[in-house]
């Protein structure tokens, strides 16, 4: 496994984004001289101040259409993370919000759970 900030993923022909974080499968090395490619990602975490619309929208069906297994969305605004899984269709069958109060995991590692206070900074 390896884990990667700011990288290009390649989704398809046309898609080549950068998200803030991705989950994939190792080794590093195998990333040096190449793009991620969609078959090698496990999740995708975006990290959301005035994107959101955006991040919900075009981003998710892009993450979805390429069969991306895992797409959070870390609003910092809202203090909340999105977890969307299941893609089908351009869109993800299964879409949870989690509250800033409450943990999260990602289901590839059931016991790394986190709170989602620790990745959502405090506003006002």
């Amino acid at each position: 496994m390896t884990i990667t900030a700011q990288n290009s993923a390649r989704l398809s022909a046309l898609s080549i984004p950068q998200p803030d974080i991705v989950i994939a499968r190792g080794p590093d090395e195998r990333y040096a001289h190449a793009h991620l490619e969609a078959a090698d990602i496990i999740a995708v975490v975006k990290v959301s101040f005035a994107t959101r619309s955006y991040d919900r929208g075009e981003k998710l069906r892009a993450y979805a259409d390429a069969g991306i297994p895992k797409y959070w969305i870390v609003d910092v605004t809202r203090g909340t993370v999105t977890v969307c899984t299941q893609p089908r269709d351009g869109a993800y069958a299964s879409v949870c919000t989690v509250s800033r109060t409450e943990r999260v995991a990602l289901a590839a590692f059931p016991d790394a759970v986190i709170a989602v206070a620790s990745i959502v900074p405090r506003h006002g």
